[in-house]
């Protein structure tokens, strides 16, 4: 049974971890994505300049359900966090910031495949980093730093 129930809960939430340029990734969903590959183009000069890597990461959270019609619904937050190794503080892994990208998808009786899902998925993932890097770098890290307080 203990066997079972971490199997499932390693299916359920897997964490992956990307360096994005000087920048690192870690994420944590309904399935294994090559989160640095979906992001790396979308990620900053500035931000990186505003979050050096050894301090700070990009914290991913996706999840996607077929609902019991055939339809399907994909969910992604993005956020910055400080690194849970970083001397400079405790590190978290919640952002104090989030972004946010939802999307849904019908195709009537037939049902949503597999292949539609996973686009659906690297759609809000890339959509809740577009939020992240829409935000002034500096404007964020001010938000940071006033929460850590």
């Amino acid at each position: 049974m203990q066997k079972g129930l971490a199997l499932l809960t390693a299916l359920l939430c897997c964490s992956l971890s990307a360096q994005a340029g000087e920048f690192i990734v870690t994420s944590f969903g309904d399935t294994p994505t090559n989160a640095i590959g979906l992001v790396r183009d979308l990620v900053t000069d500035e931000f990186t300049a505003q979050f050096p890597a050894e301090q700070y990461e990009i914290v991913l959270e996706y999840h996607c359900m077929k609902m019991s019609g055939g339809d399907a619904t994909c969910s992604a937050i993005a956020g910055v966090s400080p690194r849970l190794s970083s001397k400079e503080g405790k590190g978290s892994l919640m952002p104090v910031s989030r972004y946010n990208s939802i999307s849904s998808k019908s195709n009537g009786r037939a049902g949503v495949s597999a292949g539609e899902i996973n686009t659906l998925r690297e759609n809000v993932i890339r959509g809740s980093v577009r939020e992240l890097m829409s935000v002034r770098p500096a404007d964020l890290r001010a938000s940071l730093e006033r929460a850590r307080r």
